[in-house]
Order: structure tokens, then sequence, then C-alpha cells
């Protein structure tokens, strides 16, 4: 990652918005354009806040991070109930990555400061922002910090998972987003479950009310895997790449890092 930050979405102007060093788009009506900022879009906001490098980064032991990207200082708490960070600069602008893929940005002079999401699932703000659906991954990697993957490497492809190393591991993971790298270049995302974690979810839901009173589970790039664990979803992910399936359920976002 060398020290910055990627954003992923697909709304109706982007595919995929890269943040690093550089700007790069990826329009979904046209070629790639670097260090062009959009107006009055998503991308902008962030853009302003994000296109700086990281040059720190750290999790005290509530999980809380903490970034600086230049001069800017982020917060950024860890939301136990939307099981996510939010992202909160001292310009006072909030990004919020909700674990079903939505992004949210408030404004606190516009919106107040505890607005939140009622829902999970929610394509666009009526609230006064703005959003796309969109998958938000905040990967730091600071002078060595070391690499945030845990990487399984096979003749036909290279598999990154992405855990979380406050709760999860090799062995029992349930969720978990994995990057496969094909010998011809092309990078797959996927959002791996277990049947036990859906199932988990569904009725969480049902309880707090949200996706319809937990009626139903979906996700673009989804795969549903039988067992936890790094080792079982390689398996599924081997036969993906075997079958050519990985095309199919797969989203192609090549250079993840």
């Amino acid at each position: 990652m060398g020290g910055g930050v990627r954003l992923e979405f697909d709304d109706d102007a982007f595919h995929e918005l890269t943040i690093e060093g550089s700007l790069r788009f990826v329009r979904a009506d046209g070629p790639e354009r670097h260090g062009e900022p959009v107006s009055l879009d998503v991308a902008e906001q962030l853009i302003q806040l994000l296109n700086t490098p990281v040059t720190a980064a750290a999790v005290d032991p509530h999980g809380t991070l903490a970034v600086t990207f230049g001069s800017v200082d982020l917060v950024v708490p860890y939301d136990e109930m939307y099981e996510t960070w939010q992202m909160r600069s001292d310009q006072g602008l909030l990004i919020v990555s909700m674990p079903g893929g939505d992004l949210a940005i408030w404004n606190p002079e516009i919106d107040g400061p505890d607005r939140r999401w009622p829902s999970r699932r929610r394509p666009t703000r009526t609230d006064g922002g703005r959003s796309g659906r969109c998958r938000l991954s905040l990967m730091i990697d600071v002078m060595g910090a070391g690499d945030p993957y845990t990487t399984i490497t096979e003749s036909t492809f290279v598999a990154r998972f992405l855990l979380d190393p406050r709760t999860d591991t090799a062995a029992s993971v349930a969720n978990v987003d994995a990057f496969v790298d094909l010998p011809d270049g092309a990078t797959w995302a996927l959002t791996i479950f277990t049947v036990e974690e859906v199932a988990r979810l569904l009725a969480r839901w049902k309880e707090t009310g949200e996706v319809a009173n937990g009626s139903y589970f979906w996700a673009v790039d989804q795969l549903i895997v039988p067992e936890p664990g790094v080792a079982a979803m390689t398996a599924a992910i081997r036969e993906l790449v075997r079958s050519g399936d990985i095309t199919s359920v797969g989203v192609r976002c090549d250079n993840p890092d």
C-alpha cells in the first residue's frame, strides 16, 4: 500500500477510485483520468481529505484508529453496532463505511453530529448528504507497519485476505474481504461469508429491524462457504479459478494495493 488509502466504489460516476500518492479514476463512461477532481461528487470531498499520504497510524486497546494525513488528523472509533470505523477529521468531516456496502459523508454543520444511518443498505441519502453504494477499505502501511494481508500463493492464483487483527484468525475468520490475483494480471474482489455468519447477521437484523427485518442478504461480490477459515475459503477460490466462475462471482478491481 505504501502509506495510502484505497476507496473502491461503484455508483453512477465511477467504477473505482484509488487515492494513494497520486489520484487515479476509472470512470464508468470513459478512460482513466489522473489527478482530476470531480465537482459536486462524493469523490471531491474524499480527495480533499485523503489525497495526502499517511504519515502516522495506530490502533489503541479500545480499537480506535488514529490516522494522520499530512496535517489532518483522523480519529476513527470502532462502532460496535455498525461493525465499522468512522473517520472524522479536524475539518469537521465524518465518513462512515457501512458493512452493507454504503459510504456516508456528514458535515456536522448541516447534518448534525449524531445523525446515523437507519439501515445497513441505503442507496442514496435523503438527509442533505451524498453517498454511493461502495466499499471503503482503510489499509495502513506506515514505515514498515507490514503487509495487511494474509496471503496464499498457488500456481494458478494468489489470494489475499484482509483479516481484522482484533477479531480474526486464519482458522476462524467467517467474514472477510479477499482479493484474487490471476496470472493474466487481473485482480478479482470477493466478500466471503460462512453460512453461519449469514445466519447470524440475518438473526441480528431481525432483532434490529435492519434490512427489512433480516428478510434478505446479498452483496455484489458475495461468496458463501460452509466452513470458516482461510483454508476453506482458499479451497472455494481454487474451484472458482479452475472453473472460470471467478469472473462472474468477483468484481474486477486491478491494483487493489
